[in-house]
């Protein structure tokens, strides 16, 4: 079984880091899980599932039985393996899938009420409260938002490594809960990426 750390590159775009167990809350695990029972057929989850259970048996087990909470905290590194391995069944592109699973993990993350709530704020005031959501779902990172009116930046600093799935995940998110705002013509570009090479991960974000 490999260590529960994200510095380990154990799919494709992952930054190696030193040694640290990163968690996340596991609202984007259960969200894929969903989408494992209502998308995939009996014979794909089963070759999803062995595969996770080749590096993180724990988790895949845990899954099997439906024992993961949505209070759990689970290691980044095995949700971004689900991530890669999902998207390899489906046959899309692994970013693709990614922002996908974003969606379905804010969706999940975000209860009745507070989907209610989110419905009568505007983009600004939704992007000023991103910062502190991130770190209730999050073990580290901080995120930097600057907006205009149209307009906003949005850089995660001090998690110790980046990977594809990852980010294509928090593109997703950003895109859902601006939509959620009623924000017209979202767009969400992943600007600069350490996954691919990049000194920063940086996203813009452009609504009407």
């Amino acid at each position: 079984m490999l260590p529960e750390t994200s510095s380990l590159s154990v799919g494709p775009g992952s930054v190696v880091a030193p040694p640290v167990l990163i968690t996340v809350k596991a609202t984007p695990f259960r969200a894929m899980r969903k989408f494992m029972e209502s998308e995939l057929t009996p014979p794909q989850r089963e070759s999803v599932l062995a595969q996770l259970s080749s590096e993180f048996p724990e988790y895949a087990a845990r899954m099997r039985g439906g024992t993961i909470m949505a209070s759990d905290r689970l290691p980044l590194v095995m949700v971004n393996r689900l991530t890669e391995l999902l998207a390899k069944t489906v046959g899309q592109p692994l970013e693709e899938f990614a922002k996908r699973a974003g969606a379905l993990g804010a969706e999940e993350a975000v209860n009745t009420v507070l989907k209610i709530m989110i419905s009568f704020f505007s983009p600004q005031r939704m992007l000023d409260k991103t910062p502190t959501i991130w770190k209730t779902l999050y073990s580290h990172g901080d995120l930097l938002v600057e907006h205009t009116d149209t307009t906003a930046t949005v850089e995660l600093k001090n998690l110790p490594t980046q990977s594809i799935a990852g980010c294509g995940r928090i593109t997703g998110w950003f895109e859902w809960l601006a939509m959620k705002t009623g924000a017209k013509d979202v767009n969400v570009n992943h600007l600069e990426c350490r996954a691919r090479g990049g000194t920063r991960c940086i996203w813009k974000l452009v609504w009407r």
